[in-house]
């Protein structure tokens, strides 16, 4: 769709739409927020006639450099409800745009958020990454659930860590399929443990990010 005065209009409206939950703004059509130890948001996603709303989150644990390289929920579609993906034509733009804003505002409570929680954030990945996977849970989406649950509860509580380590060792992973994603239980066991013994690189990691992104304009770190 190559209309610039259109494509300008989606931006503002959905910028302005959003506003009140007070978004990290970080380039045209991506609208973020910091929660805890991580970056979650809206993208635009643009097809030839229309575009797509979509969830993204990205961890704040890593090098700037990666942080949008390495997403941990990525491209989570919405639906309206007669169970249809939300695919706004550009044409129609002007009447489609405020239900679907009022659908996307009642399904992420986690923009919301007036204070974060290990448990919420769980939640929040549980719905997005293995819900509706049962199957999955001792291969490649469990894998991935657990290693950022993991992650976020170093940011959180040890505790918590330790338990998820203890789950993720005494899991009895399907080597076969974790091995198509390259995914290695023995190396992810030791960088658990190391994590668990020296976290003070990682909490700084996140410290320092959250502190880049925080003098974007209409920013807002909750803690």
């Amino acid at each position: 769709m190559k209309n610039p005065m259109l494509e300008k209009k989606i931006d503002l409206d959905w910028e302005m739409g959003l506003q009140p939950i007070s978004l990290v703004r970080i380039r045209p059509k991506q609208y973020y927020k910091i929660v805890g130890p991580l970056m979650i948001g809206i993208r635009l996603y643009s097809a030839r006639e229309y575009y797509r709303p979509a969830v993204y989150a990205y961890p704040l644990w890593v090098e700037k450099k990666s942080i949008f390289k390495q997403p941990i929920i990525n491209e989570l579609s919405f639906y309206d409800d007669k169970g249809l993906t939300i695919d706004i034509y550009y044409q129609k733009h002007q009447s489609k745009f405020i239900p679907a804003l009022n659908i996307i505002k009642s399904k992420m409570d986690f923009l919301k958020f007036d204070s974060i929680s290990y448990t919420k954030l769980k939640n929040l990945l549980y719905e997005c990454v293995l819900r509706g996977m049962p199957e999955q849970a001792d291969s490649w989406g469990g894998f991935e659930y657990l290693r950022n649950i993991f992650h976020i509860a170093v940011a959180f509580n040890l505790d918590v860590a330790e338990e998820i380590l203890s789950q993720f060792v005494n899991t009895n992973w399907r080597i076969d399929k974790l091995a198509f994603f390259n995914y290695n239980v023995d190396e992810m066991r030791l960088y658990m443990e190391r994590l668990l013994k020296d976290k003070d690189e990682f909490i700084q990691t996140i410290s320092k990010n959250k502190e880049t992104f925080q003098k974007l304009s209409c920013s807002e770190i909750v803690l």
